[in-house]
């Protein structure tokens, strides 16, 4: 991917999961594909592991594609994109994301992909390790969302939303270990109920982002 296309990326966004107890109610909308209980944390973050943008408290068992097209960042930049994704500028993903202007997923290999479409992927992959480094150095630095022990459910989705924020704060002064000891001591989703506009709006963005995806791909060098 030329480096100019790299500059374009603003965010790279992906899911994970926050291990948890079996609730008492509800239990198996918990569990993940895995087989464990879980609620996932939605994040975006920059190329310098900073989260930009975090959307927690969905059940396990829901897709990245429901849980992102239900979140606030998706309403905000469908609503005023030159806000928040001006000009080229995009969220790279993978594939389980939609394809939007503004949001970049891989290729769908089909065995029928053209050598500049492998490349973009590839290219669009290795953008993409930031967020898999920041999930790991989120849990690395707060242990407790490995396995988040909690009883009070509606709770959680704070508490990892909180672990986010002191992510950020541990990056921009470049202090670990402090808090590490004060941690451990202490589609829009296409329903029966979509209405017309919604749908042509849908359809409208995703032929957008097919576009935009395309302009990318050719531009590599």
């Amino acid at each position: 991917m030329s480096k100019t296309c790299l500059n374009n990326i603003i965010g790279v966004i992906d899911g994970s999961y926050i291990a948890i107890p079996a609730p008492k109610k509800s239990a198996n909308s918990y569990l993940t594909r895995k087989c464990f209980h879980a609620i996932t944390l939605q994040a975006v973050c920059d190329d310098k592991l900073r989260i930009i943008d975090a959307f927690a408290g969905y059940p396990g068992s829901v897709g990245d594609r429901r849980i992102f097209t239900n979140s606030l960042i998706y309403e905000r930049i469908l609503q005023n994109k030159n806000r928040y994704a001006p000009g080229q500028y995009f969220i790279a993903a993978d594939k389980a994301y939609p394809i939007l202007e503004w949001c970049i997923p891989p290729y769908i290999d089909r065995g029928t992909l053209s050598e500049q479409e492998k490349f973009f992927n590839v290219s669009l992959s290795r953008a993409r390790q930031s967020i898999e480094r920041c999930f790991a150095l989120l849990k690395g630095r707060f242990r407790c969302l490995k396995y988040l022990d909690m009883k009070k459910i509606e709770l959680i989705p704070q508490t990892i939303i909180a672990c986010c924020v002191l992510h950020n704060i541990c990056l921009q002064f470049d202090d670990h270990q402090w808090m590490n000891n004060l941690i451990t001591e202490q589609q829009p989703y296409i329903g029966d109920d979509i209405t017309a506009e919604q749908l042509t709006c849908y359809i409208e963005n995703t032929q957008s982002g097919c576009m935009k995806g395309d302009q990318i791909m050719m531009s590599l060098t």
